[in-house]
């Protein structure tokens, strides 16, 4: 008997999507997400696929890996600096750069009870002039545990 090879895999449309959705469907052709974006988009609501790497109905190769483009809503049209608590680093970052302001340090706590890489606290109020301020300093969440630090008791002894 001759075998005729695997079905071809066609590249399902994952646009209007939320990730989780294109995942699955891309999970069920024997895909993969490789890596999120995140752009502002007045077209689209905020959490939902804006865009793929590879066109809906192509043709891929098993295990393909596929960039997507989530949204994060329209851009903040004040030039204030939002409050930026409870959001991801991505997020925060995307709304610093749409008033101008960049981000200065960031210092990681570990609570495991919020998703990694949520803001917790910011340097600068909401609402100040963003004119006035070069960078924001944030603290942001981690599930890693703070490193242990070593003792002069914990060392092995002979």
């Amino acid at each position: 008997m001759v075998s005729i090879g695997e079905k071809p895999r066609y590249v399902p449309r994952l646009k209007g999507l939320t990730p989780q959705d294109a995942e699955f469907r891309l999970k069920e052709e024997g895909l993969s997400i490789n890596r999120i974006v995140y752009e502002f988009s007045d077209l689209y609501p905020r959490g939902v696929v804006i865009n793929q790497s590879v066109p809906p109905g192509e043709v891929a190769e098993k295990n393909q890996k596929i960039n997507i483009t989530v949204s994060l809503g329209p851009a903040p049209t004040s030039l204030e600096i939002p409050n930026l608590k409870g959001k991801s680093l991505e997020r925060a970052r995307k709304e610093l750069e749409a008033v101008g302001v960049k981000i200065g340090r960031i210092r990681y706590t570990y609570k495991p009870n919020l998703v990694p890489g949520t803001v917790i606290n910011q340097s600068v109020t909401p609402g100040k002039a963003a004119v006035k301020v070069n960078s924001i300093d944030l603290m942001v969440s981690t599930d890693q545990p703070p490193e242990k630090e070593e003792t002069g008791d914990s060392l092995a002894r002979p």
